[in-house]
């Protein structure tokens, strides 16, 4: 089964939404939002030297066990669709995990900042 993990807006907020091949919605979760918040993803890394793909990669710390992290990817295309996502959890495998979600809210939250990627040494 293929998801595509997208942001919906309800409220006036944003929350991550998941459809599957179907186009059925099949979760918003605050999950995701919460591991953000909490601080959980670390050591974000940004690698844009692809005509057309962005991809980005962090630490996200697991929510129940201490001092365990998962190495969570995600590839989005230029208009900042999701391509493709893993992590290191057992639920990660197919791409669509906490983890990831976290780590999407974390580019979210940049993208929305005034904050500016310098690339001199």
């Amino acid at each position: 089964m293929c998801f595509l993990l997208f942001f919906c807006e309800v409220e006036n907020s944003h929350f991550l939404c998941c459809r599957d091949s179907n186009a059925n919605i099949l979760q918003k979760s605050l999950t995701f939002l919460c591991l953000f918040k909490a601080s959980h993803v670390l050591d974000v890394k940004f690698n844009s030297s692809h005509d057309d793909f962005c991809f980005f990669e962090a630490k996200v710390k697991a929510s129940m066990t201490r001092n365990k992290t998962y190495r969570t990817k995600v590839c989005q295309n230029k208009a900042g669709e999701v391509m493709s996502a893993q992590c290191t959890c057992k639920a990660g495998a197919n791409g669509y995990c906490k983890h990831v979600g976290a780590l999407l809210y974390a580019i979210l939250d940049f993208s929305e900042s005034d904050l500016v990627i310098s690339t001199k040494g």
